[in-house]
């Protein structure tokens, strides 16, 4: 079970509460009725580890390529293979940022709920070239 710290305990021992939560484990904080958990970055992105992006790449009797990213219903379409993909990396890096910039709206839509660790996952890399890095295409 995780630990249930008091948001006011907390703000006290703010330093040793951080290194805590870097160097030893994830915790819960609850001020009243409301609870936030707090992981490092590290956590963070062994949660979202099994997040694969797994892309349908075909070409089209125009010989144009179309790639479709299956769980975010992302879709481009372009001349050759390489363009194609690097187009959905950039759409997807468009909407990962859109996403967040409208995150009450994004997050309580029931069929984009879902997508939010895609979307962490996405901004948590440095780059374009890295957000390509992670289709499986």
């Amino acid at each position: 079970m995780f630990e249930i710290e008091q948001a006011s305990n907390v703000r006290k021992e703010w330093s040793f509460f951080i290194d805590k939560v870097l160097h030893e484990k994830p915790a819960i904080i609850k001020r009243r009725r409301d609870s936030i958990a707090v992981f490092s970055l590290e956590h963070l992105k062994t949660l979202i580890s099994g997040v694969k992006f797994q892309v349908e790449l075909k070409q089209e009797k125009d010989e144009t390529w179309t790639a479709i990213l299956k769980d975010i219903e992302l879709a481009v379409n372009a001349n050759t293979k390489q363009k194609t993909l690097d187009l959905l990396a950039k759409d997807l890096m468009d909407y990962a940022n859109e996403y967040m910039d409208e995150f009450e709206v994004y997050y309580r839509s029931r069929n984009r709920k879902n997508h939010f660790p895609y979307i962490v996952k996405v901004l948590l890399q440095k780059d374009q070239k890295a957000v390509l890095d992670l289709l499986d295409a």
